[in-house]
Formats: structure tokens, sequence, C-alpha cells
């Protein structure tokens, strides 16, 4: 079995090549565009792959995507109309990335690698953190936690693995998302969002505690593990610009000035 795997649109674009479950090539766009972290249609890369496996398109038994386009559009579109009036600048944009080309994905995929639409799938975007994490492990069951941003729906899951099957036990869905936190403050205190999280872990290292009433209030426990942000302190539910509400200014301090000046 011969299997391209795709990732796109949210950082670090790639393709993998899988031949009966063995990883053969992976390549990341950037390293043919020259543009860092390039989030483009990794066209490069899966033909980059292709190549190193020593085959052509008539060769792939099936291409999957990491994440299923039309739920994403579904939660797109919902956030959007949710936050009206409030997103009523960003939804023009918004729908013109969407229904540009990422709606019908599959027909791009299929003209892109010159493959027949009937060969591309789609894998839930969660599936695929905990496949990743899961299949390459030594262990033949274990239990996944995946921690994200966004993806369709849910940004955080609990799952069970046992052999090759991956049963899904508990999801929490956007808004509510603790990546997405990480992100808006990550801006909020001058680092660049989607990029500079790694930096915030590293630094939360040599912190104390003094904001741990504040953080109580920005996210709530719930039951069962479920969580809920207050919403009313971030923008990041139609706006991918500006994650932070002015009102975390009232319960954090003043922002730094990457927040500042956008």
């Amino acid at each position: 079995m011969r299997i391209v795997g795709l990732s796109a649109f949210h950082r670090d674009a790639a393709a993998v090549l899988l031949v009966d479950g063995v990883p053969v090539a992976a390549e990341r766009e950037e390293w043919f565009t020259r543009q860092a972290r390039d989030s483009g249609f990794p066209r490069r890369a899966a033909r980059a792959c292709l190549a190193a496996g020593g085959l052509d398109a008539r060769a792939i038994d099936r291409v999957v995507f990491y994440e299923k386009p039309l739920l994403k559009f579904e939660r797109v579109l919902w956030s959007q109309l949710a936050a009206f009036p409030r997103s009523a600048r960003s939804f023009a944009e918004t729908m013109f990335v969407w229904l540009g080309d990422r709606v019908w994905l599959k027909n791009r995929i299929a003209s892109e690698l010159e493959i027949p639409a009937q060969k591309v799938s789609f894998c839930e975007h969660q599936r695929s953190h905990a496949a990743a994490a899961f299949l390459p492990s030594p262990f033949e069951e274990a239990a996944i936690l995946c921690a994200d941003d966004f993806g369709e729906w849910a940004t955080t899951s609990l799952a069970v693995g046992r052999g090759s099957q991956i049963e899904l036990l508990a999801e929490q869905h956007f808004p509510h998302s603790l990546g997405l936190v990480a992100s808006a403050l990550a801006q909020f205190l001058g680092f660049e969002p989607g990029l500079d999280e790694s930096k915030l872990e590293a630094l939360a290292a040599l912190g104390s505690p003094r904001f741990a009433r504040e953080f109580d209030e920005l996210v709530r426990a719930g039951e069962g593990g479920a969580f809920e942000v207050d919403m009313r302190r971030f923008r990041f539910l139609f706006d991918g610009t500006r994650l932070c509400d002015e009102s975390l200014v009232e319960l954090l301090g003043a922002a730094r000035l990457l927040m500042a000046s956008r």
C-alpha cells in the first residue's frame, strides 16, 4: 500500500510517503520554496517524496489530508456568524479564502498530484495527531491526550490506542482551546502567535505562579476534565490576527508592544 500524507495551510506544509506502513520519505515545502514555515499547498514536497520512492502518481494507492476541510469550514462559518457584528471586518476575507479553494480541496489535491479524486481521503485533525503519537510508538496499548489549538471542532481530545486502532473517548470543542489561549498570551507578551509559544513554555520554568488566580478566571475547570475559556477576554473566535481582547489588560496589566501595535 503506497500512501502519501499531506498537511497544509497552518504552518509548515509537508508531505510524507509510506509504503506498506514504512516511512520512505518526508519533506517540508519550505525546503523548496525557501519561505520559512511555508503553509501553502505542498506540491513540491509531495513530488519530492514520490521521486525519493521511485514512484509516479499512477503508483499512489491513497492520498490522505490531515483534516476534514468541509467540517472545518462548518466551524469557521459558525464562528464568524456567532461573533457578528464583531466579525464583520474578518468575514469577507475568511470567506474569500475558504470559498476560493479550501472547500474544494479534494479536487485540488487530485489536480496537483494528477490522481483520480476517489483516491483522496481526509482524516480528522485530532485523530491525525493521535495516530502520529501512538502508531510509531513501541506500545501496543496507550492513553492518548492531544491538546491542540484548533482543527475542525475538537481542540483537545482523549483517546485510547490498541494495536492499530484508535478509539476516541472524549473531546473539547472550539472555541475552548488551551492552544489558542497559549497563542493569545504569546501575542499579549510581544511574541509571534503560532511561532513563539515554545518560548513561553521555556520561560514558565523560571517563573512563579503569581497570576494563578487570574488564570483560574481565564480557563475554568469543568467536570470530567473539561474546561471553559472566558471568551470575553479573547478574540480568536472570529479574528485570526488579533487574538486578545482589550479587556485582558484589565486582568493581566498592559500588553507588550507587538499586540499594542496591531
